[in-house]
């Protein structure tokens, strides 16, 4: 049993810490930049356009007054979320199915919770999601047993906190609610009091963003950015392959279910233990609406399927199983190794020894904190420099989010650096070769003819401006450093 934990706690490590090599990735940087952008004061919809909300920049806000710009850090936090993630998991099943889920608790969430392929980068929403969701099942499953009132402040706390990460976080409340009524209590003022403790608690974040929305007037702007994330989700690629995503999910997730509860179902492999009725309607719900939300989300990449794993953990513990290293091993080993596989993948691909990119180091040692640069992906360079950002478009995958947008956003960035007059702005080398590839690899743009033409005229407009104002300055590696020309004059603004 230690041999095999030891592999999984080794699977778990190189899964998750690998990515310390590969600083500032895209997502993990974005999530980074928010929490800077809501700490000095700036305004969402205004000063950055992406596909969150808000409430995203006020969680990651937290790490940034702490860590700043130090990439490890983030990572680190990852890690630990994830250990206090796993015990809380093992700490659960043990509490409410018995002592026979240990094991497979700790076993199975240190692999899946640490899956590389899932946990993707260095810092994600997901990890810190599914943090606070494990918060709130805890307190769900405490609250269907006990009813104690502090328990169901707790699950709207925690839930609350979750949902600022992404909306799908209220799935812990619908999954409670769901296992009350198949508890069949009837309906009491103590009962309604309870549900007045679970909204109190949800709305103390609620409180939270209200506040923070009205100080920076930008309350107004949250219909319009509610439609733009509904409509990103609405115009995302969607076809028969894309079912396929869910069935692998389906396979890995289920795998470990199958061996241990199917093909060790023998007598001597079972044991006789009750089964709490409203604690597995409630896992099952919960399994259930978090499915639900993560297809709700259209693109369904592999990171969006994490938070699957705390209510497949819980599933996977409360199977009544010896606790045999067989079972356990045969059921998690593979996963296990596939993630070690990943990591290395990442290790052989990414590692350069660089704590910070050439492109970053070069324009940090030539431009002040109070220039304003620009990249596609930008969010990276101005972590990495310190400067300011020259338009509230940090990346023109943002371009494939509905037909028109691509039209629509290019003008709106041009006018953004017509305003700032960006020191520097970052190009790819190899201009075509790189629109190319990404018209026949954003699926957005694969499938949506008109979409991939107006993302080629969007960015055959971005080239003009550069050639216009521009000089080449130098080239590293496949990207090429512009700087602006000093006898051009500004534009005023329009917002």
């Amino acid at each position: 049993m230690w041999l095999l934990l030891s592999l999984c706690v080794l699977s778990a490590i190189l899964g998750r810490f690998c990515y310390i090599i590969r600083p500032f990735d895209s997502d993990g940087s974005m999530f980074i930049y928010m929490g800077r952008l809501i700490s000095e004061g700036g305004r969402f919809c205004h000063e950055l356009v992406d596909n969150k909300f808000p409430s995203v920049g006020l969680i990651t806000s937290v790490p940034w007054k702490f860590f700043g710009a130090n990439w490890m850090s983030y990572v680190l936090l990852g890690g630990a979320m994830s250990i206090i993630g796993c015990a809380m998991l093992t700490r659960i099943a043990t509490r409410h199915f018995g002592e026979h889920a240990k094991w497979p608790a700790l076993l199975f969430a240190i692999v899946y919770f640490n899956f590389n392929f899932a946990v993707f980068g260095g810092f994600q929403l997901e990890t810190i999601q599914s943090f606070f969701t494990i918060l709130a099942a805890g307190a769900a499953l405490e609250w269907l047993r006990h009813r104690d009132w502090r328990n169901a402040v707790l699950l709207g706390l925690a839930s609350g906190c979750a949902a600022m990460c992404k909306p799908t976080g209220i799935a812990l409340l619908g999954a409670g609610a769901i296992a009350f009524v198949f508890s069949k209590q009837r309906f009491s003022w103590s009962i309604a009091r309870h549900a007045a403790a679970v909204a109190a608690g949800f709305l103390l974040p609620c409180i939270v963003v209200f506040a923070h929305l009205v100080h920076t007037d930008t309350l107004k702007d949250m219909p319009a950015l509610a439609q733009q994330i509904s409509t990103y989700a609405a115009n995302s690629s969607w076809d028969a392959v894309d079912w396929t995503k869910p069935l692998t999910i389906l396979i890995l997730g289920g795998f470990p279910l199958l061996i241990r509860g199917g093909v060790f179902r023998r007598d001597k492999d079972r044991i006789v233990v009750p089964i709490d009725r409203g604690a597995f309607v409630f896992v099952i719900a919960w399994l259930i609406l978090e499915s639900i939300g993560v297809v709700a989300q259209r693109r369904m990449y592999a990171y969006h399927f994490l938070v699957l794993v705390p209510p497949l953990t819980l599933l996977y513990a409360m199977l009544p199983r010896q606790v045999r290293v067989k079972p356990l091993a045969m059921s998690l080993i593979p996963t296990a190794l596939f993630s070690i596989y990943g990591a290395s993948l990442v290790l052989e691909i990414c590692y350069t020894g660089q704590t910070k990119s050439e492109v970053g180091a070069y324009i940090a040692s030539h431009a002040s904190p109070i220039d304003s640069v620009w990249k596609d992906d930008a969010a990276k360079l101005w972590l990495e420099t310190g400067c300011r950002p020259a338009s509230r478009f940090p990346i023109t995958f943002l371009f494939a989010n509905y037909d028109d947008a691509p039209i629509e956003y290019v003008s709106q960035m041009l006018g953004d650096f017509a305003y700032t007059r960006p020191k520097y702005i970052v190009l790819p080398a190899q201009r075509a070769r790189m629109v190319k590839h990404q018209s026949d690899h954003i699926m957005e743009l694969v499938r949506f003819p008109r979409r991939r033409d107006n993302f080629q005229i969007a960015w055959q407009q971005i080239f003009d401006y550069v050639d216009r104002q521009y000089v080449l300055e130098t080239r590293i590696g496949n990207e090429a450093i512009y700087r602006r020309q000093t006898d051009v004059p500004a534009v005023a603004n329009v917002e």
